[in-house]
């Protein structure tokens, strides 16, 4: 089912079907080669500003510039790893919970345990706000056909019946 057809459809009824959402390898390669294009260049970057022969604050240029190059190297690698293991990263959308496998680690939460799901703008992720604590689940759209917004709006619309179902009657 695609995120086009998946977005049009009205909101879930709670017994509805596991949904499984795969990786999607092909994105994840993609960000990887962009995350190594930013290392090389901050990397190129401290390496042309340190060959010249900088002040002090052009050295703290050199140092921060190389720490990004380490940082983007190392996004790069745990992209590369997810794509190594395709099978080991999903989101199941189940008729009780939602579960998040990435290597490792897998969590459960059920629906009834979640207050709202919303998309962070600033970090382009899907916040699941639990009513058990105060650290949201992070989901990350990297999953086959789905940007954050079709994510949020697939996992809203299981929240939402279930949510309903959960409240005390007057």
């Amino acid at each position: 089912m695609s995120a086009a057809s998946l977005a049009s459809t009205p909101s879930a009824p709670p017994d509805a079907p596991d949904l499984v959402l795969r990786l999607d390898v092909h994105n994840e390669h993609a960000v990887a080669y962009l995350r190594l294009t930013g290392a090389v260049v901050c990397g190129l970057g401290a390496l042309t500003i340190g060959a010249l022969g900088p002040t002090l604050f052009g050295w703290v240029i050199v140092g921060v510039a190389a720490l990004a190059s380490v940082g983007w190297t190392a996004a790069f690698v745990a992209a590369r790893r997810r794509t190594s293991l395709p099978t080991t990263y999903s989101l199941s959308l189940g008729a009780a919970s939602l579960e998040l496998r990435e290597a490792g680690r897998t969590e459960t939460v059920p629906w009834s345990a979640i207050r709202a799901a919303v998309v962070d703008e600033d970090r382009l992720v899907v916040l699941v706000h639990r009513l058990d604590t105060e650290t949201p689940l992070v989901l990350e759209p990297r999953y086959e056909g789905m940007s954050v917004y079709a994510l949020c709006d697939l996992v809203a619309r299981r929240v939402t019946p279930a949510a309903s179902q959960a409240l005390p009657t007057p």
